[in-house]
């Protein structure tokens, strides 16, 4: 397994309305125990609430703040802070400045690939604008979601 990881290399840099985002670890690299990603995104970008079956997933915030729903805990996260979200704990978030950038780790890496599929190849600099989905964008989100063992609530 190599130690170093070309983060640069092509597809590693992602981006969705709302979000960009740079695998510097993939579930490829770490031959599936860790998925480490650099993300900036901007309010709108929210997922619903859900339940990962397969990871714990956790958040190390850099700049901006995020309103964090932890089961029925509310957290109010800021630069320096980091969440822990466990596995089958319900979860969502609310994006509660202008941005937020910051690291995502997934433990296992497993759900690397839906975050893949729901974003295309990204080589700018400036956060896609959110535009709402639409009904057949939101009925695909839901089908990825459920092909990786995600579960909306």
């Amino acid at each position: 397994m190599n130690r170093k990881v070309d983060h640069r290399e092509a597809g590693n840099r992602r981006a969705s309305p709302g979000c960009m985002f740079n695998f510097r670890v993939s579930s490829r690299e770490s031959e599936n125990p860790i998925v480490v990603a650099d993300f900036e995104a901007i309010p709108g970008f929210e997922p619903p609430r859900h339940t990962h079956t397969v990871e714990d997933e956790v958040f190390m915030i850099k700049e901006g703040t995020v309103t964090f729903f932890v089961a029925d805990e509310i957290i109010e996260a800021g630069p320096g802070d980091t969440i822990y979200l466990p596995i089958n704990v319900p979860h969502h978030f609310r994006i509660t400045s202008d941005k937020v950038t910051g690291t995502l780790i997934l433990v296992p890496g497993k759900s690397e690939d839906f975050f893949r599929e729901l974003s295309i190849p990204y080589e700018g600099y400036d956060i896609p604008e959110f535009v709402p989905p639409t009904k057949e964008q939101v009925r695909h989100f839901i089908d990825v979601t459920e092909n990786y063992e995600l579960q909306c609530i």
